[in-house]
């Protein structure tokens, strides 16, 4: 039999499209109407959450650094800089270009 137990409280509104990063060895999903990224460690139990720019439907781990995010504007390349300013949760600033798309997205001090 199988055992089901929950391993993060979010408070997600809908979490889903769950991923397992076999690089950094992470479990990444999001909740596509808050909207909400979130990545845990399996070994430490540390999660991290992370507000993208819009809802999403999906996204993929990219190669290198970052997540290839699907939402109602199209694709986008996010990338986010874990605990900088000194923050254990950042404040994420979204970049879009002259085209409206979404770039990258980055810490601010403030």
């Amino acid at each position: 039999m199988v055992e089901i137990a929950c391993v993060a409280q979010t408070q997600d509104i809908l979490g889903e499209v769950p991923r397992w990063h076999p690089i950094e060895r992470m479990l990444y999903w999001i909740d596509a109407f808050k909207p909400a990224i979130h990545r845990l460690d399996p070994v430490s139990a540390a999660l991290e959450s992370w507000t993208p720019p819009e809802k999403l439907g999906s996204f993929a781990p990219r190669v290198g650094r970052g997540l290839l995010i699907a939402g109602r504007r199209g694709l986008a390349h996010y990338r986010w800089r874990p605990r900088c300013c000194g923050r254990q949760r950042p404040n994420v600033r979204a970049q879009v270009d002259r085209g409206g798309r979404l770039p990258f997205a980055f810490c601010t001090a403030q």
